[in-house]
């Protein structure tokens, strides 16, 4: 699979940072700037962790592409299979489902690998999180 989107450094312990990275996505109009689209989801990546979910973190808001070709200047690109990975499906409020559904996921004490995480936001309002534990 591959990402195209922004990426900032964030933390859990300042949701507000989370917060006001989404409203960025949508106020510059991201997604307008994201060539070779190959799907109407919206993905949210969560990579380069520092350490747990407590720690900081790099967020990537994108889309799924058909190749990398023609990106803007500041976007960021992540390829990756996700086979391995526990898949959560969520619907209701949004965002207090997806919290809570992390906060279920944070604490359950199932290892996690803290490689990559993401979410995928469907086009009916329904929201997949898939998370990568270690074996």
């Amino acid at each position: 699979m591959k990402i195209v989107g922004i990426g900032k450094i964030v933390s859990n312990q300042r949701p507000e940072e989370i917060m006001s990275f989404w409203d960025d996505f949508f106020t510059q109009n991201i997604s307008d700037q994201i060539p070779n689209q190959i799907s109407p989801s919206l993905f949210c990546l969560y990579t380069d962790y520092e350490g747990d979910y407590r720690d900081p973190y790099k967020m990537i808001i994108g889309h799924e592409v058909a190749s990398f070709d023609n990106l803007s200047a500041g976007m960021e690109k992540r390829e990756f299979d996700f086979e391995e990975y526990t898949h959560y499906t969520i619907t209701g409020e949004m965002p207090k489902v997806v919290m809570n559904q992390w906060q279920e996921i944070w604490n359950n004490q199932l290892p996690r690998a803290y490689t990559l995480d993401f979410q995928r936001h469907n086009p009916d309002g329904s929201v997949d999180i898939f998370v990568e534990y270690t074996k």
